[in-house]
C-alpha cells in the first residue's frame, strides 16, 4: 500500500558539506549505525508493505558494514531498493556488487558542476574521483546487459551553485545519468546554511 520506506542505515560520514546538519551541530550529532539485527527483526518483516526500500538519510551508506545484506534482505521480501551515496566508495568491488544484487535505484550527490565548486560544498570528496566512477557503473552495466542501477545525479541547490544547473544537466548527460534531480536546502540549523537556501521565504530573485 505504500511507495516507498525510506530508511537512515547510519548517520556517519566524512565529508563535512557545508550545507549538512552534521558539522553545523558539532558536538550533538549522534554518529552511529542502525543495528542489522534491529534491521532484520523489527523492520525487515513489514517491509512488504512497501514498493521501494531507500537506505538513505544523513549518513553515506556504503560506510554501514553490513548495507549490502540489507539490500538483499528487502529485495527477499519484493522490494525494490536504492541508496544515495557521494560516490566516492564506489570501487570497483561495490560497483559489482550494484549490479549482482539488482538494486534498481542508485543517487550519486554532486554540488557542482565543476571541481571547484563541487569541492568547496562537499568538503572530502573528489570531484574528478567520483565522475569517473560514475562514467565506470555506467560501462560496467553496459558489458553486462544489465538495466540496473538506474543512476540519478543529484544536484542540491544552494545560492553558490545555482548558476552551474545548466552545466549540470550536460554533465550528467555526458556521463550517461538516467535522470539529474535537483532539490531545495530544507533542513538548515544555522544562519548561515539559511543564507544558502535557494527558495525560502525571501527567495533570490
Amino acid at each position: 500500500p505504500y511507495v516507498a520506506a525510506q530508511i537512515e542505515v547510519t548517520s556517519r560520514c566524512y565529508t563535512e558539506c557545508v550545507f549538512c546538519a552534521q558539522p553545523a551541530l558539532g558536538e550533538q550529532w549522534i554518529s552511529g549505525d542502525l543495528p542489522l539485527e534491529v534491521y532484520r527483526d523489527h523492520i525487515v518483516p513489514h517491509l512488504d508493505q512497501f514498493d521501494l526500500v531507500y537506505l538513505q538519510g544523513w549518513g553515506e551508506p556504503l560506510l554501514h558494514p553490513h548495507l549490502w545484506e540489507m539490500l538483499e534482505l528487502a529485495r527477499g521480501r519484493g522490494c525494490r531498493t536504492g541508496f544515495t551515496t557521494n560516490g566516492m566508495l564506489l570501487g570497483a568491488a561495490n560497483r559489482q556488487r550494484l549490479l549482482d544484487l539488482q538494486v534498481e535505484l542508485l543517487s550519486i550527490s554532486l554540488a557542482g558542476a565543476c571541481v571547484t565548486t563541487h569541492q568547496n560544498l562537499r568538503r572530502n570528496t573528489r570531484f574528478e574521483v567520483i565522475t569517473r566512477r560514475v562514467s565506470a557503473l555506467q560501462e560496467l552495466k553496459l558489458a553486462q546487459g544489465k538495466k540496473f542501477p538506474t543512476l540519478e545525479l543529484h544536484f542540491l541547490m544552494t545560492r553558490a551553485n545555482l548558476a552551474e544547473l545548466p552545466d549540470f544537466v550536460r554533465l550528467a548527460a555526458h556521463l550517461g545519468a538516467d535522470e539529474a534531480v535537483a532539490t531545495n536546502l530544507t533542513y538548515t540549523p544555522t544562519p548561515d546554511q539559511e543564507a544558502q537556501r535557494v527558495f525560502s521565504d525571501h527567495p533570490q530573485p
